[in-house]
């Protein structure tokens, strides 16, 4: 009774909103969640959904890549001893 494309499973309407939660549920990201999701389960605008979930959670918002801070190097001690 379950109906597939290729080799993933196609979720009703219905089930949607509980399969993100379950994808959703260690907060991994949108690229981690679209792959999990991608490998498993289809229905139209999957993609789409996933974005707009993460985008509307506020954890994953606190722990996005932030950018990399550039580095700056210890200025050379004038002295032995002077930095220790």
């Amino acid at each position: 009774g379950c109906l597939l494309k290729d080799n993933r499973l196609v979720i009703p309407t219905i089930l949607r909103e509980r399969v993100l939660e379950l994808l959703h549920q260690a907060h991994v990201g949108p690229v981690k969640m679209k792959q999990l999701a991608r490998a498993n389960v289809w229905w139209p605008k999957m993609d789409k959904e996933i974005s707009n979930m993460v985008k509307a959670c506020q954890v994953c918002a606190k722990t996005a890549l932030m950018p990399k801070e550039t580095f700056q190097p210890w200025p050379d001690p004038k002295n032995v001893w002077t930095r220790v």
